[in-house]
């Protein structure tokens, strides 16, 4: 497994290939992986990630991810969109895109 101290978190980022200023970097301490996690099925494919310093949340460029509680599962899986981003391939073997980019999903 790699060290945590080797991995490096960006929050706030927008544009791959450049420095807007809009960037913060946090160092990894601790990753938690949820306990019934199935790599073979992918199943509870979730990891909690710890940190070395509090996260800026007064910037307009970071914000949380929504997650339902308990009682409200059902309701959430049959009236919420899925949301993804990132600056991945979007097919086969492209180039990975410079800005980072969202996509909008049916109902989960």
């Amino acid at each position: 497994m790699t060290s945590y101290y080797t991995l490096r978190v960006r929050i706030g980022e927008h544009s791959f290939y450049v420095n807007e200023g809009t960037e913060a970097d946090s160092q990894v301490i601790d990753i938690i992986q949820h306990p019934q996690y199935n790599s073979a099925l992918s199943s509870n494919d979730i990891s909690l990630i710890k940190l070395s310093k509090p996260v800026d949340m007064n910037s307009k460029y970071i914000n949380t991810a929504c997650m339902p509680s308990i009682g409200d599962l059902t309701d959430f899986y049959n009236t919420q969109s899925c949301y993804t981003t990132g600056w991945g391939r979007t097919r086969g073997n492209t180039t990975l895109l410079q800005f980072l980019s969202e996509l909008v999903g049916g109902r989960i």
